[in-house]
């Protein structure tokens, strides 16, 4: 057994490949974060949910498809690399002409580009489990403090002071921070703080602007 697998995870990879599925162990450097399917090279779903139906019914998780062809091959040759390369970091993402994808390692400017794109009047939303970069934080602010609204909630359980001194507690200044307090017991195992965790995780989320 892998040090550090959980007994459920290496019996589902021997199910798996007693079932004829090719299945790899990942590069164990780095946190693999990203959740995907890709159906046919045609149609992709990028998620927040593991693979783990007992979690469905108490965590707050999305599915979003799309069959952008841009998006999908993008996603698909950055699997390929990563299916046939176990023994070393994760490679950038590939980001196709026309896609909608950004990519961790590598996704702190691209985030940032994304929050500044909101324009005075409008309203930015942002819904997160971890809040600890600083950088990312300040572009809300920014945003803030150039008229737009900026909503942000939070896990009540994992909010701690970092996250409100990296949101900014001037009033009138920054985001409105909510805590979002669960209706459940906290699901236990997924406290995955990281200081940079947008340089040290394979991860993976999509941009859609109006058309």
């Amino acid at each position: 057994m892998r040090r550090g697998l959980s007994f459920r995870t290496v019996r589902a990879y021997a199910a798996l490949k007693a079932g004829g599925v090719h299945v790899e162990w990942a590069f164990p450097g780095v946190l693999w974060h990203q959740k995907s399917i890709v159906a046919d090279s045609k149609r992709v779903m990028i998620m927040t949910a593991n693979l783990d139906a007992q979690y469905y019914p108490i965590i707050r998780g999305f599915l979003v498809t799309t069959d952008n062809p841009a998006t999908v091959s993008g996603i698909v040759s950055t699997f390929n690399t990563d299916f046939t390369h176990t023994t070393s970091a994760p490679k950038l993402g590939v980001i196709p002409s026309g896609s909608e994808l950004i990519w961790a390692p590598g996704a702190q400017s691209p985030l940032v580009a994304t929050i500044g794109t909101a324009k005075p009047g409008t309203t930015l939303i942002t819904e997160n489990e971890q809040f600890t970069s600083p950088i990312i934080a300040q572009a809300l602010v920014a945003a803030a403090k150039r008229g737009v609204t900026v909503d942000v909630v939070r896990h009540l359980q994992r909010l701690v002071r970092t996250d409100v001194q990296h949101i900014g507690s001037r009033r009138g200044q920054g985001p409105h921070l909510r805590p979002e307090r669960p209706a459940v017991h906290p699901v236990q195992g997924h406290d995955r703080q990281q200081q940079h965790p947008v340089r040290r995780q394979r991860q993976l989320c999509a941009v859609q602007y109006e058309r």
